[in-house]
């Protein structure tokens, strides 16, 4: 592939990313034809990359390096991680630069959206999508030695942004990304074979990772008890793909600028949203699951 490095610091990376995408789509490229990726290095530094396929040809001023083979994926998802990943970005670009020079409170409230609607997509239902966000922020709790701080922290923030949580759960299955999700069905199902197939795979399936996760975390610890779940949670396929898409809808957030603790933020409100408006508790669910014969 070829593509063109972009360092700069975070607020001017968004605009040189916008002006490279411009020059594409000037030049006859379609939106599903690049991406591009970015990374923070530092308070002054980010470092984008935009790939191109070999043969493009954009007219203007730029000038594209050859490029090593996009990986950012087969470490942790196997040897057709990168594979899915990139064409997850190819999929979802024309949106990543439809929201990468908004506002940082335009951007938190797409990846809101986005999280809420994909899960209802994802997984089924939101009834069950959230699980994936209360499995992801009471993991985040146990890295901190206070963890009623950090938690009173969000619930804080939570009251504050209560009625946006309850909008958007009221439009979850309105279509606003409709078109998107058609696509990545047929992405999904073949994720779903690579799973079965063991070319797609999660790291540390029986080890999460963080040895304190199943004895301060509740949530946690439900998993653990209830060896059904924890099997199925591990080798249902359907339920692996849907646990990777999750995953790179994380990272298109995080692309387009969305910061590491806002990410748990978001988490935490569609958890705390959704059990409030719909009355649900996780742990419950959890303790009570049984896989249906």
């Amino acid at each position: 592939m070829k593509g063109l490095i972009l360092e700069d610091n975070e607020e001017k990376i968004y605009k040189e990313l916008y002006q490279v995408g411009k020059v594409a789509i000037n030049s006859g490229i379609n939106f599903e034809e690049f991406f591009f990726t970015n990374t923070y290095i530092s308070e002054i530094k980010n470092r984008a990359v935009v790939f191109f396929n070999d043969d493009v040809n954009l007219e203007g001023n730029i000038k594209l390096e050859k490029m090593q083979t996009f990986n950012e994926a087969e470490e942790n998802f196997g040897q057709s991680g990168n594979i899915f990943l990139m064409r997850y970005y190819l999929i979802t670009n024309r949106m990543a630069y439809e929201n990468i020079t908004k506002t940082y409170a335009q951007k938190l409230e797409h990846a809101l959206q986005i999280l809420i609607e994909s899960a209802e997509w994802n997984y089924g239902s939101i009834e069950r999508g959230y699980l994936s966000f209360a499995s992801h922020i009471n993991g985040f709790f146990t890295r901190w030695k206070d963890m009623n701080q950090i938690r009173g922290i969000f619930e804080e923030k939570y009251s504050l942004y209560k009625p946006i949580v309850n909008r958007m759960l009221d439009v979850r299955s309105g279509g606003n990304y409709k078109n998107l999700f058609l696509t990545l069905n047929s992405l999904k199902e073949e994720a779903e074979n690579e799973f079965r197939k063991g070319t797609l795979v999660f790291p540390n399936s029986k080890d999460s990772g963080n040895p304190d996760i199943f004895y301060r975390s509740k949530f946690h610890s439900a998993i653990k008890e209830n060896t059904e779940f924890a099997n199925y949670m591990n080798t249902n396929n359907n339920f692996l793909a849907s646990r990777l898409f999750t995953i790179f809808f994380y990272l298109y957030n995080k692309k387009i600028g969305i910061k590491n603790l806002d990410r748990y933020l978001l988490a935490y409100l569609i958890y705390r949203g959704v059990e409030d408006k719909l009355g649900l508790n996780s742990l419950e669910i959890i303790k009570q699951f049984r896989i249906e014969q």
